[in-house]
């Protein structure tokens, strides 16, 4: 007996409290209370003297307050409508806040109170009511996730890009280190060639040819490294000579460096000076003489005893804030100025860029040139916003909506905005056509833009701001105005391919992502391409979906948004609460894990499949049970031969147990395989029923015994009455269900052969499995002489029309022993041929009427079917299904 009454480990499950959370008042006589289940009482506190008269009320009499029961009026019968809040009102009419966010209002009637949803209210937190009967909730809104994937700023790296100087730099780059490469393969050649038996060691006596040869090899490529640079400098002359934007030209050990007035200008207030002047000097450790040139008109700054790596690091600064420092550990030297390297050093270096940020004040550029290490300064920005501001040196001019003018710079719009870069290409048609018609600035002509949205793209170009300087000017009356803007401003950018504004533009519409305006941003967000912006509203519909379809918000929209909204619900559901399991099921098999076929039974009479190509989806065992003996000792019979035929089921008038069947019989299995193989093998009888009447027995049969448990009484008692009456009609006893009579084959004699009676019970038959299908078409060719003419019973009739056989298969875990014997090559072949004419020739279609049948004939048939036949000595089978 066990010691205790529950193991230790046991969670014995308790009802949870129920208590009042939160008292409710109002300004009437009813009162109120919260649970934290969710569930809310009701009850009336009144005074008692109100009912009596004022003459018997005295000042000693004591005021009595009549308190009735506590009346639950709201129960969550879902989780989901448990409520989180309440109020009582007007008459005690109450109004309910619940966990999904509804809100309902109950009024008190004759049998209760009833409570009516309030449409279009959604994700509700508190309700309110007063004495007077209003009503009053406050929403909480889906708070949406901001878009985070904004690209970084470029404005430095854009601006630089003008330089023809750097253009060049990537192309030369690629040159010298294919020419560094081959430098080292002819190295290990000369090295090769000098070296014996594979060594790395040259005698002495080579000593002097192999310097030798390693000299030219080195000359010739800093001769080619030489030239290559020099195409370089040619290339930027090429490239700066049809812009016209490049106006100033620095010249540096005869080396031209072409540059932008208005970024110089902005940047140093000494170039402002410079540029006006011409043929002046400028004296002290590095001499400055200006210039202009008469073919082109450039201004020309000759820069003297100075060298070109200090220039082009002091150009590196005055465009993006950074630079190399020379002090720096890995510190290599513009690429442009290599073929001289071996005539500077890094404190050279260091020194001429101090002396030329001293020179054209550059403040930022003196305190980290002073300094032995690199530290970045950030004044780009504020240089450019200066140069917006004042519009000095503009040569572009925006015309806008209402003849509204923007001037801007030719080198920084066409830098930063690709829309202009095409647009304004130096030696395009469009732009020499401009110049020739006036001699002013150019004019572009976008007038279907407003004023203001073009001055906050122009603001972005300039200054690249996120979005909270980018809007911070910016003034709306109405929060509508604003998003409207903002609206207008990303298809803007979008035209404009001004990918980083408009995902600027994104992040701020996220906000204004509400009930009333997400349908309409829905739409644009889509129109424009702002797919983390579309994400945002499709997330936003999903959580308020009930409020958008109840109030026929999503009526305006196209249904290819319709369709994208059904994909993201459907996407969200799966994720949320995934029904089915990911991933592809394997079965894999060791050794122990075998099929073998068993050497002694190779088939079995009862059908593992039933004829709808399902062979392949399931094991099934074959179980027998074995009912118990009776108490009573019953006389033996004599053996009869076991080569005579015998019928399976025989009912005879001599016999003494008249009306009752033989008892259980089994097949002897001597040369049974040898002696159907000489069958020929026929296609199987399609069936379309499951029962077949047989004629067993005058006793009457249990008719309540063969109707299935597993159905509600009303139609177990209408099966029992049409089974009574198919049986009174007919002398014939069906087994299962109302079908045809069809005629009972007996089974060939030379298949069946009975054994003696003592060793009848609790056995099963078994055929070749060569022979499924020819039993009943053998069986009618088979006539008994020795005795009357009986009506035969068959036990394959019994299981149905629509029963096949097919061949057992018994699981053996483990290795096999010797004793056991290895089937054929042949028998496989048949085993195959056999199942494959399954497959495709055996799927009926079957209506769900059918199926029923059949699940139901099935769980007869281990219950039932020897109690129809013999009780107490028959067999009992149950089928198992083991998925794979």
């Amino acid at each position: 007996l066990p010691v205790r009454r529950f193991p230790n480990n046991i969670q014995v499950h308790r009802f949870e409290s129920n208590f009042a959370t939160k008292l409710l008042s109002s300004g009437t006589e009813h009162l109120g209370a919260l649970t934290n289940a969710g569930d809310v009482f009701l009850w009336i506190c009144r005074s008692a003297n109100l009912r009596q008269p004022e003459q018997t009320q005295t000042k000693k009499s004591r005021s009595k307050t009549i308190v009735s029961a506590p009346k639950r009026i709201w129960t969550a019968h879902k989780p989901h409508l448990a409520a989180t809040d309440a109020s009582i009102g007007q008459n005690g009419e109450l109004i309910v806040c619940t966990m999904s966010g509804h809100v309902f209002i109950g009024r008190s009637e004759s049998n209760g109170y009833k409570f009516t949803q309030v449409p279009s209210i959604q994700r509700c937190i508190k309700v309110c009511a007063n004495s007077s009967g209003a009503f009053a909730a406050i929403r909480s809104e889906y708070q949406l996730n901001p878009i985070t994937d904004i690209p970084a700023s470029t404005l430095s790296h854009d601006i630089i890009g003008a330089l023809p100087h750097i253009q060049v730099s990537n192309r030369l780059k690629t040159e010298l280190q294919r020419h560094d490469a081959n430098e080292k393969v002819d190295m290990k050649r000369a090295l090769d060639r000098f070296c014996k038996h594979n060594s790395n060691h040259v005698e002495s006596e080579d000593m002097a040819a192999y310097e030798a040869e390693k000299s030219i090899v080195r000359q010739n490529y800093n001769q080619m490294r030489a030239r290559s640079i020099d195409d370089a400098w040619k290339q930027v002359d090429l490239i700066a000579r049809d812009d016209t934007t490049l106006d100033i030209v620095l010249v540096v050990e005869k080396r031209n460096i072409y540059c932008h007035s208005s970024i110089l200008r902005c940047r140093s207030e000494v170039f402002k000076r410079l540029v006006k002047c011409k043929d002046r000097i400028v004296g002290g450790d590095i001499k400055i003489k200006l210039n202009k040139r008469e073919s082109d008109g450039r201004i020309e700054i000759l820069i003297e005893q100075c060298q070109l790596a200090s220039v082009l690091l002091l150009l590196d600064f005055i465009y993006t804030d950074e630079y190399s420092h020379p002090m720096t550990l890995n510190f290599q030297p513009p690429i442009l100025s290599s073929s001289q390297k071996h005539t500077f050093t890094t404190k050279s270096i260091q020194k001429d860029l101090l002396s030329l940020a001293k020179i054209f004040h550059i403040p930022n550029l003196i305190s980290t040139s002073q300094e032995n290490y690199y530290r970045k300064t950030t004044s780009l920005q504020h240089d450019l916003k200066q140069l917006l501001e004042k519009q000095k040196g503009t040569d572009i001019v925006i015309r806008t909506k209402d003849d509204n003018d923007t001037k801007c710079h030719q080198v920084v719009l066409a830098q930063r905005c690709p829309y202009f870069a095409n647009l304004l290409q130096a030696g395009s048609v469009w732009v020499q056509s401009r110049k020739e018609q006036s001699t002013g600035p150019i004019e572009v002509n976008l007038d279907h833009i407003s004023k203001e949205i073009m001055d906050t793209i122009v603001k972005y170009i300039y200054m690249d701001q996120d979005e909270s300087g980018l809007f911070n000017t910016i003034e709306k009356d109405r929060e509508e105005s604003m998003m409207y803007f903002l609206l207008d401003l990303l298809c803007e950018s979008d035209a404009l391919l001004l990918t980083r504004l408009k995902a600027v533009a994104e992040s701020a519409l996220v906000r204004f992502i509400k009930l009333r305006s997400a349908s309409v941003i829905f739409e644009c967000a889509d129109i424009y391409l702002a797919d983390a912006l579309k994400k945002s509203c499709l997330q936003f519909i999903s959580v308020n979906l009930p409020t958008f379809l109840s109030s026929s918000m999503l009526g305006s929209i196209s249904t290819r948004l319709i369709r994208d909204l059904e994909t993201y619900v459907r996407q969200s559901q799966i994720q949320e609460t995934p029904t089915v399991p990911r991933g592809h099921f394997s079965f894999t098999a060791d050794d122990s894990y075998l099929e073998v076929e068993d050497p002694e039974f190779s088939t079995s009479l009862y059908a593992l499949s039933r004829g709808d190509g399902s062979v392949s989806s399931f094991l099934e065992t074959l179980v027998t049970l074995r009912p118990e003996k009776r108490q009573q000792q019953q006389p033996t019979e004599p053996s009869q031969p076991t080569k005579s035929p015998v019928l399976l089921d025989q009912t005879s008038s001599s016999s003494k147990n008249e009306g009752r069947m033989k008892k259980g019989i089994r097949i002897s299995l001597d040369n049974l395989e040898n002696e159907l193989n000489t069958l020929e093998i026929q296609p199987r009888r399609k069936s379309t029923g499951w029962a077949a009447t047989t004629t067993v027995s005058e006793e009457p049969i249990d008719v309540k015994s063969s109707v299935p448990k597993k159905i509600s009484q009303k139609e177990r008692r209408k099966l029992i009455q049409k089974q009574e009456l198919t049986t009174e009609a007919s002398s014939s006893k069906p087994v299962w269900g109302k079908v045809a009579a069809v005629q009972v084959q007996p089974i060939s004699e030379s298949v069946v052969t009975e054994l003696p009676d003592q060793d009848r019970k609790g056995k099963k038959i078994y055929v070749a499995e060569e022979q499924f299908d020819q039993i009943g078409s053998s069986s009618s060719r088979y006539t008994n002489t020795t005795t009357e003419d009986q009506i035969k019973f068959n036990p394959i009739e019994t299981f149905g029309p629509s029963f096949q056989m097919t061949p057992i298969r018994r699981l053996h875990f483990g290795h096999s022993t010797s004793n056991e014997t290895e089937k054929s090559f042949q028998t496989i072949q048949k085993q195959q041929q056999l199942e494959d004419n399954w497959r495709k020739n055996f799927k009926p279609k079957k209506n769900i009427t059918k199926i029923q049948k059949e699940e139901q004939a099935i769980e007869s048939i281990a219950q039932y079917y020897v109690q129809t036949l013999d009780i107490m000595s028959g067999e009992w089978y149950e089928v198992h299904r083991l998925t794979s």
